[in-house]
């Protein structure tokens, strides 16, 4: 990875960390099943509530991080009990993005980040090209996140909010 693609994931979770925050609420969701996103029609998959025992590697084996991008949860939230979006064909979420390879309006830009909260991912783009895709957690109802156009101009490597836990 270079130093520049370092910095930059660097900056992400570090810009990302306070909306995380944001995003939990006071109870927990035990089946992301009911939770649509707009790639989802594309995408034929089952609902499956996982038993004890199943991982994402014993549910999807090499390709376990496509199942966990595709139903926007890291390890720490694939436990007993939840139900997650099983993807019928594996191939149809290998690589899983939902954002644009090619981002033509950010060919200019050195470095440029689009955020979808209809898909709750993120792209980075250098000069238009895809370089890096991730979901995100934004606000919720009371702490809706802002919506717009805006440049990072400064970042924190140690910052804490002293608003949100995380």
């Amino acid at each position: 990875m270079t130093k520049n693609r370092l910095l930059l994931l660097l900056l992400l979770v570090t810009a990302l960390l306070p909306a995380a925050a944001r995003g939990e609420s006071r109870h927990k969701v035990y089946n992301l099943c009911t939770i649509s996103y707009p790639s989802d029609a594309a995408i034929p998959w089952d609902c499956r509530k996982i038993g004890k025992g199943e991982s994402a590697e014993t549910l999807y084996g090499d390709n376990w991080q496509d199942l966990l991008r595709f139903n926007r949860i890291d390890r720490r939230h694939l436990v007993p009990g939840v139900s997650i979006k099983l993807p019928r064909n594996p191939a149809d979420i290998a690589g899983f993005s939902p954002l644009p390879a090619s981002y033509p309006e950010a060919e200019k830009e050195e470095k440029f980040i689009l955020v979808d909260l209809s898909e709750q991912f993120l792209a980075a783009y250098e000069h238009g090209e895809r370089v890096l895709s991730a979901p995100i957690a934004s606000g919720n109802r009371i702490n809706r996140t802002p919506v717009g156009d805006f440049r990072v101009d400064a970042f924190s490597r140690r910052h804490e909010s002293s608003l949100y836990q995380i």
